[in-house]
């Protein structure tokens, strides 16, 4: 009992005070025997005092950790949760940016285009309106050559004409 009370080793300590109690309940000690069997029970209570508070320490400590670990699950689910709307938001970001880019390609095409048409028609325009100045030359040179022709069938040609039969006629 000395060596158990010594290294504080309770349960053998426990032991001993239950034999010692026997033992003096053997020998007719009544007095020693009670005095034993109480120290015994109270040993033994306050073992079972510590033995219980150790394991409602260890139900506690499991508890906490059990309730550390659902809460750092819930909170990792709501970190990759709100990972997974930053990724979903990045993408709707950058499609809207796509779809702008498309939209203003789209817009600078069609304004391209309706330029192009522009010219096109202004082109045209102007290459109709060149014809018609050329026409108008030809037509002014035709109408001049004819003017031409006209003098000469008419003047000249009467006068070769002339001179040809007085030539004729000259012997």
């Amino acid at each position: 009992m000395d060596i158990a009370q010594k290294i504080k080793v309770l349960e053998e300590e426990t032991a001993a005070y239950l034999i010692m109690a026997k033992m003096y309940a053997m020998k007719g000690n009544l007095d020693s025997a009670f005095a034993y069997t109480r120290r015994y029970i109270v040993l033994k209570d306050s073992v079972y005092e510590q033995r219980l508070k150790q394991q409602v320490v260890e139900v506690q400590v499991k508890y906490e950790t059990e309730k550390m670990e659902r809460d750092n699950q819930l909170l990792s689910q709501e970190v990759q949760l709100k990972e997974a709307r930053l990724k979903q938001r990045q993408t709707e970001i950058l499609m809207l940016i796509f779809l702008i880019i498309s939209i203003i390609g789209t817009a600078i095409f069609l304004i391209y285009r309706r330029n192009q048409k522009q010219k096109a028609a202004l082109d045209a325009e102007i290459i109709r309106h060149n014809r018609e100045q050329l026409k108008a030359v030809i037509e002014g040179q035709e109408k001049e050559r004819r003017h031409i022709a006209r003098e000469l069938h008419d003047s000249v040609g009467q006068r070769l004409a002339a001179i040809k039969l007085s030539w004729q006629k000259m012997p």
